[in-house]
C-alpha cells in the first residue's frame, strides 16, 4: 500500500508535467468581456439612432400636413372645414388660430364686421386650398379649441398674411375694431 500521507506530487512523479490552470470564479454579477463589448456596441447604436431621429425633429417643421380644399362648416361636424377666418375642424377636432382674432360671423357686431369676416373666411380658405401645416401648440382656450399655428407650403404663416391684408387683429385685443374704427359706430357688448 501507497503512503498517503504527504502532500504534493506522488514520489518519482515529473515535477514538469503540465499543470492545468485553475479557472477563476466569478460572480454572478461579472460580465466577460465579449458580452462587454457586445452590451456597449448595442447602447452606442441605440445612442446613434436616438441622434438621427431628435436631428430630424428639430429639422422639420412639426406638425402635420393637409392637403386642401377646405371646406366650411355648416354646424357640427366630425370633418375638417372653416368655421370662420381663425376658426376650423380638423377631423371633427375645433382649433383656433394662436395669434390672431378675425371678424365674428355667428353674431357680427355690425354689418362691417360681418363683410370683414366673410372675407377673412374666404381669404383662409384660398390659402389652405392648394395644402398645409397644422401646428398645435399643445395648449387650449377657454372653450377647449386646439390653439395652433398654420404654414403653407412655401413657408409663409397664414396667420401674418392675414394681419397684413387687413382681415385679423392681433389676439389678445382689446374690442371690435371692424365696427369701432371702420364705421365710428359703437359696437355692442358681448356677454
Amino acid at each position: 500500500m501507497a503512503d498517503t500521507s504527504h502532500i504534493g506530487p506522488a514520489p518519482g512523479a515529473d515535477s514538469r508535467a503540465p499543470r492545468r490552470r485553475a479557472r477563476r470564479r466569478r460572480s454572478g454579477a461579472g460580465l466577460s468581456r465579449r458580452t462587454t463589448r457586445i452590451l456597449v456596441g448595442i447602447a452606442l447604436a441605440c445612442i446613434g439612432f436616438a441622434a438621427i431621429a431628435a436631428w430630424q425633429r428639430l429639422t422639420e417643421p412639426a406638425g402635420e400636413t393637409r392637403s386642401g380644399p377646405v371646406a366650411l362648416c355648416t354646424g357640427y361636424e366630425d370633418r375638417t372645414c372653416l368655421i370662420d377666418g381663425d376658426t376650423g375642424r380638423d377631423n371633427g377636432r375645433k382649433w383656433r388660430l394662436i395669434a390672431i382674432d378675425t371678424p365674428e360671423l355667428s353674431e357680427p357686431a355690425c354689418e362691417n364686421e360681418r363683410r370683414v369676416g366673410i372675407a377673412a373666411r374666404n381669404r383662409l380658405r384660398a390659402l389652405l386650398a392648394e395644402g398645409y401645416r397644422l401646428r398645435p401648440s399643445g395648449r387650449s382656450d377657454p372653450h377647449g379649441r386646439i390653439l395652433v399655428d398654420i404654414d403653407l407650403p412655401d413657408g409663409r404663416d397664414v396667420s401674418r398674411i392675414l394681419l397684413d391684408e387687413g382681415l385679423a387683429q392681433k389676439w389678445p385685443n382689446r374690442g371690435n375694431i371692424w365696427c369701432d374704427r371702420y364705421t365710428q359706430v359703437p359696437a355692442r357688448k358681448r356677454g
